[in-house]
């Protein structure tokens, strides 16, 4: 497979990894299971024992253990990645990330960097549960210090791993089950598919805009990460065929950038914006993002930021019941449509 038209998610991650170790032998993998033949959960890290043999810990059911022996590994050196087997998961290494390897680089100096990576498969619609199927990245935002970053469709694992290890401190990257069998793309195969692209940086890591007509003619910004953005990508273009709204879709990569100064001028230029994810709608990104858009782009807009989100509820089991609570196409197609159709620019600030 030679390009990424051929690989899928999973198998683009996979590369990323193989390319990596092969390239600096700083580089070492860790996690529970991680080890050929199983090659972890969802198989990204399939072939990288047999590759790299003892650069590949396979290592007891420990998250505390595996963040805290990388956070070490790190100041020693090398350049660790972790893989946490399902994101529920990370509370267990919370420790490790908030109170030690995010911290190091300004207790200790640049001699004590710590570019430590914790990859972890997120999100629900696979029927596993309340303790399986959660969004959990929220929690990690607001640390100083650690980089949260979202994998997708689009993004080039490769290139953006190996800016995260090049430090100085620890990133969480986060990756939905629902990404790993879908198809990689780039930017220029989504032109060829007859979207405009517009690439920029967000904290070191490119985010992308896409869009069917210039993004200075479109309704609104449509924020969103992950699968997420991909399951948008199917509705901004229903509600272009059927209801001449036209939205700019946004996926960033890196989820809590220093500077979102390229992102408001995108708003500033339709004057409306929605955030879109799928984890729970209490105290989220997407408010602290709408929240932000308010503050910074008061005088352009013409109507309230929104951000969309899952019910505040544990996830069921039940297909069904899991639909319920976890984010809907429909509510989301429903909330755009009217976003688009607003234009009170008294909601915000009594402009």
């Amino acid at each position: 497979m030679s390009n990424a038209q051929s690989l899928t998610v999973a198998a683009r991650l996979n590369r990323a990894l193989q390319d990596l170790m092969a390239d600096d032998d700083r580089v070492v993998v860790l996690g529970a299971d991680i080890a050929d033949p199983y090659g972890g959960a969802f198989k990204v890290t399939r072939g990288l024992s047999t590759a790299f043999g003892a650069r590949v810990w396979s290592t007891p059911v420990s998250e505390a253990g595996m963040v805290g022996v990388a956070a070490g590994m790190a100041l020693a050196g090398l350049r660790p990645i972790v893989e946490i087997m399902f994101a529920d998961f990370l509370t267990l290494a919370f420790d490790g990330l908030f109170n030690h390897a995010s911290k190091y680089p300004a207790m200790y100096g640049p001699g004590a960097e710590c570019p430590v990576v914790v990859r972890t498969p997120a999100g629900a619609g696979r029927g596993y549960g309340p303790t399986h199927s959660q969004c959990p990245e929220k929690f990690f935002l607001g640390v100083p210090g650690l980089a949260v970053v979202a994998a997708n469709r689009h993004l080039d694992p490769r290139k953006a791993l190996a800016t995260q290890l090049a430090g100085p401190g620890p990133t969480l990257w986060v990756e939905h089950k629902a990404l790993y069998g879908a198809a990689a793309t780039t930017t220029s195969m989504l032109s060829s598919e007859g979207w405009l692209c517009r690439e920029f940086e967000l904290g070191g890591l490119p985010a992308v805009a896409q869009s069917q007509v210039p993004i200075e003619d479109c309704d609104l910004v449509v924020v969103a990460y992950g699968e997420t953005a991909h399951m948008l990508e199917s509705i901004v273009t229903r509600l272009a065929i059927e209801d001449e709204v036209f939205c700019a879709l946004v996926s960033p990569a890196r989820l809590n950038p220093p500077d979102l100064e390229a992102l408001w001028d995108l708003v500033r230029a339709t004057g409306r914006v929605a955030f879109v994810e799928e984890g729970p709608e209490a105290w989220s990104w997407g408010a602290e993002l709408a929240y932000r858009a308010g503050r910074e782009c008061a005088a352009y807009l013409r109507a309230a930021p929104l951000s969309f989100a899952s019910r505040s509820d544990a996830i069921p089991c039940n297909m069904w019941r899991e639909s319920e609570v976890v984010l809907s196409p429909g509510t989301v197609a429903a909330g755009l449509r009217a976003l688009a159709r607003h234009n009170d620019r008294a909601v915000i600030g009594g402009h």
